[in-house]
């Protein structure tokens, strides 16, 4: 994906105050790591948005925005957000429509590897809470910046897949397109 669809641009997100916005409302001022999350109780999501949350200063310094969408109702994002003290934006994708036109994934994602990323999310402080939302998505993140050019695409093929966050933001930055 080169560009970011019509149809993946006009796709409706939820706030977590259960405002509806387009998706490419997340991107429009400023290029922006979108973050797909499995759901909003996942162990593996609680572990990518610590290491996103310790990444902001990074990405303030190259002037990039966050944002994290998940698959649950805005009252499990808002939840999420609480408990986790998250300073950027949560949306839910409540069809799994974004997640299906961004390249994202579907599919059991447990495996032998997971149950290791497992181990070491674990090991990290992280732990699974109530499942929030669609368990059989996996993440990943869109780099888009305000033309709607996808400059980097991930996305995650099991569970607990990693992402280094600043060699990302490195690459982002090197495209030239920011």
């Amino acid at each position: 994906m080169n560009q970011v669809s019509a149809e993946l641009a006009e796709c409706d997100l939820k706030t977590i105050e259960d405002q509806t916005i387009n998706f490419s409302t997340i991107y429009q001022r400023q290029t922006t790591l979108i973050f797909f999350v499995r759901h909003f109780g996942c162990l593996f999501c609680r572990e990518r948005v610590a290491s996103l949350a310790e990444a902001l200063p990074l990405l303030t310094t190259h002037h990039l925005n966050a944002v994290v969408i998940g698959n649950g109702h805005p009252y499990m994002a808002e939840g999420f957000v609480e408990e986790l003290q998250l300073p950027l934006s949560v949306y839910c994708d409540r069809k799994g429509e974004a997640y299906r036109l961004a390249g994202m994934q579907r599919n059991f994602g447990l495996n032998v590897t997971s149950v290791k990323h497992a181990w070491r999310s674990y090991r990290a402080g992280n732990r699974q809470h109530k499942v929030s939302g669609d368990v059989w998505q996996q993440g990943g993140v869109l780099a888009v910046n305000p033309a709607g050019q996808v400059l980097e695409a991930i996305a995650d093929q099991s569970a607990g897949d990693y992402i280094d966050i600043p060699k990302l933001v490195e690459r982002v930055v090197l495209s030239g397109l920011t």
